[in-house]
């Protein structure tokens, strides 16, 4: 079982997300100026028994995929946050993996 520091992604079930997947272009512009969903932070997954998607978030850098920074220079929301139909869901996502993320620099532990 990997530590908790060890995390690379995380899966989280969204039964409302309808796999647009506006939220990844919308990350990958925020990290590399351009419309590329393999580089983004989130990921749509389609789920193995096909009862519909879950949201994979990068909580480190893994291959092309960028680690989520929970869009620290954007005012307001995350960008994926921003464009999603289902933003208030996404919204308890994304807050979950930057209090995590915090509380990891806080402990003093480097990435």
């Amino acid at each position: 079982m990997a530590k908790k520091d060890d995390v690379v992604k995380r899966d989280f079930i969204m039964d409302t997300c309808g796999a647009c997947r506006t939220c990844e272009i919308a990350c990958s512009y925020h990290h590399t100026g351009e419309f590329n969903h393999q580089v983004s932070s989130i990921e749509i997954v389609e789920r193995k028994d096909g009862g519909g998607y879950d949201v994979r978030i990068y909580q480190k850098n893994n291959g092309e995929r960028i680690a989520c920074d929970g869009c620290l220079d954007v005012d307001g929301d995350p960008l994926c946050i921003q464009y999603c139909r289902e933003a208030e869901d996404l919204k308890k996502i994304i807050g979950e993996i930057v209090d995590a993320s915090k509380a990891h620099n806080e402990s003093g532990v480097t990435k």
